[in-house]
């Protein structure tokens, strides 16, 4: 069923990876096929795993920068430029095969093209590149924002571009898709079931009012339009 939104006043904002592409769980693993590729020992792989696949929605290099904190061996610059460069070189290949969010896609065709972004954490050019050979019929590639520019600043320079809009929502599966949607003071919904790490991200939206769901379905697009 498509609805005539035409005078649809609320803007949506989708995250890519765990909300529109189940890609989370393959993302961890090619980062730790890249720690590896630079002879990283098994303890600091096992450690930045767990700590990349707490915080998703920070952008690619604030991922990478942040493994330098492990004490136990340190990483120098030439390793990270090194991880990140065979990480990024694995991700459009990963964003080609890992399976669309079919409960997501079902979601954001209801939705006029000029109502809806993607606003990723990972590469820009990347998700540009890709997204659109699989998804053209759904969102502008002029409409997919991505890093190495931060989720926040991306999500402000969106709003200052439609500031007509009387109410904005971003539909994310971390806890920092829901830090950005409270420092940017815009609506947000939770998805649960592609997420990373769903029992922590439940509890932060428990503890911060914030709405979840498992997926999306035509019955929460009624009730928010």
């Amino acid at each position: 069923m498509q609805y005539d939104n035409t005078y649809d006043d609320t803007l949506h904002l989708f995250d890519c990876d765990g909300v529109i592409v189940d890609s989370n769980l393959k993302k961890v693993t090619t980062l730790k096929n890249a720690l590896l590729h630079v002879g990283a020992p098994d303890n600091l792989v096992d450690w930045a795993s767990r700590e990349f696949q707490k915080n998703f929605g920070r952008t690619r290099s604030e991922h990478f920068e942040k493994f330098k904190d492990f004490k136990k061996y340190q990483l120098s610059d030439d390793d990270i430029r090194l991880a990140l460069a065979f990480y990024s070189s694995k991700m459009q290949e990963l964003y080609k095969d890992a399976n669309l969010i079919k409960e997501t896609i079902d979601f954001i065709k209801l939705i006029n093209l000029k109502h809806k972004y993607i606003v990723s954490a990972s590469d820009q050019d990347e998700l540009q590149a890709v997204l659109p050979k699989r998804i053209d019929y759904i969102v502008d590639t002029k409409n997919i924002f991505g890093g190495p520019t931060s989720k926040k600043k991306n999500i402000k320079k969106i709003l200052r571009n439609n500031n007509a809009y009387k109410k904005v929502i971003l539909y994310g599966d971390s806890i920092q898709d829901a830090k950005a949607s409270i420092d940017c003071e815009i609506d947000f919904i939770g998805l649960t079931s592609f997420s990373a790490d769903p029992f922590a991200f439940k509890n932060f939206c428990d503890n911060n009012g914030l709405k979840y769901f498992e997926v999306l379905s035509k019955e929460i697009y009624t009730n928010i339009v």
